[in-house]
This record gives structure tokens, sequence and C-alpha cells, in this order.
């Protein structure tokens, strides 16, 4: 009984190890394969914006039509790389903080556009004073609300990635404070039932030897009594 205990012990070590092990692995894989790309994603939103800034303000202090021609290029490449990774993130944020933050970033990112238009416009018709003071006091506290939104999305993401990281940590922890609880009694137990089974052995032959040590000494007149059944209680009953 006392080698089941021991199995049982090791089965349930197993059991949590595995357990464990696999809720770590869920939330690694939740961690890169989701909350990281959904952060690349929402930075490569950020990114893109201020390639927008950048490209806009450069068409309005460019005097070259081709260069002015070519920064609203990039400005305009912009639009579909950001609308497909807001899409993107639309189809897999699904906490209720990143669905808020999302919302909110969609909320400021109409007005954005349309800024971003209407300076376009005043740059692509060389309307430079009028585009400056719209930058200033227009383009700027938007872009400014806009990248806000996003970095609080950003935020979001992380947080969720933390949160993961933290219980795959704690899950490790307590894997690890189980297992070595349970190896400890397992070798606390196997250490008793090898003693106990080496006592067993070593006493009944060292009964037979003095017994026939007494006998070779020519003293018939001991008695030996046998209390067990097996190998060594067969050897005392023969010396009887």
């Amino acid at each position: 009984s006392g080698f089941a205990v021991v199995i049982v012990l090791l089965i349930t070590m197993a059991v949590i190890g595995i357990t464990r092990i696999s809720a770590v692995d869920r939330n690694t894989d939740v961690i890169v394969n989701d909350r990281y790309v959904k952060i690349a994603l929402a930075n490569l939103i950020d990114d893109k914006v201020n390639v927008k800034m950048r490209a806009l303000r450069t068409a309005l202090i460019a005097s070259d039509p081709e260069t002015i021609k070519g920064e609203l290029s990039k400005d305009a490449a912009a639009v579909p790389v950001i609308a497909d990774a807001l899409d993107k993130l639309h189809a897999t944020v699904h906490s209720p903080e990143g669905v808020a933050a999302l919302n909110r970033v969609m909320e400021v990112r109409g007005p954005f556009l349309e800024a971003t238009r209407h300076l376009s416009d005043l740059a692509r018709s060389g309307m430079r004073d009028d585009a400056a003071q719209f930058l200033v006091k227009t383009m700027i506290p938007i872009q400014n609300t806009y990248l806000a939104a996003l970095s609080d999305l950003v935020q979001s993401q992380v947080k969720g990635m933390q949160d993961f990281a933290a219980d795959a940590s704690a899950q490790a922890r307590s894997a690890t404070m189980m297992m070595t609880a349970l190896a400890a009694i397992a070798t606390l137990l196997a250490a008793a039932i090898a003693f106990t089974i080496t006592r067993s052995i070593t006493r009944p032959i060292d009964e037979a030897v003095k017994l026939a040590q007494t006998v070779a000494a020519g003293d018939l007149s001991a008695r030996v009594e046998v209390t067990s059944r097996d190998e060594t209680g067969q050897l005392l009953g023969a010396l009887k």
C-alpha cells in the first residue's frame, strides 16, 4: 500500500506539471500571437500617422512641384495601410478596455482624416499661409488627440499582455511549489518504506546468523520463533 501511495503521488505530480505547463503555454501563445500582434498593429498606425504629418509638412515648405506631389503621394499611401490595420484590430480586439480604446480611435480618426485632406488641398493649391495657419491652429491639436487615442489603445493591449504574463508566472510558481511538496512527501514516504522493508529482511537474517552460530558452538537448546512466512521466515524455520 505504501508503494501505491508513492505511485499516486508521482502521478499527481505529473498531472499537475502537465496541466500547469499547458496553461503557461496557452498564455504564452496569447501573448505572442494575439497581444503582441495587436500592439504591433497599433504602433504601425501610429507610425503611419507620423508619416502622413511629415509628408504634409514637407509639402508645405517645398517649392518644387514634383517634391510636393511626391510628399502628398506619401500622405495618400498611408491611408489604406492605416485602414487595413484598423480592420484587423476590429476583428481581434474583444476585451472591454480594448474595445473602448479602439472606439475612441475611430471616433477621433474622422476629424483627423478630414483635417489632413483639407491641409493636403491647401498644399496642393500653393496656399502656404492658409495651410500654415490651419496646421498650427487646427491640425496639430487634432493630430495630438489622435495620437493620444492610439497610445491608449497600445496601453490597453500592453496591460492585457502583462496580465497574461503575470498569470503564466503565477501558474509556474504554483506548479513548482506543489510539485516540490509532493516530491518531498514521496521521497520521505519512499525512504520510510525502504527502511521498513530493509528491517524486515535484515532482522530475521541476523536472528538466523545468531542461531547458526549458537548451534555451531554446540548449544542445541536455542528456541526459534518464526513470525513470517516469507523467505527469511522459511530460513528460520529450517534452522529449528
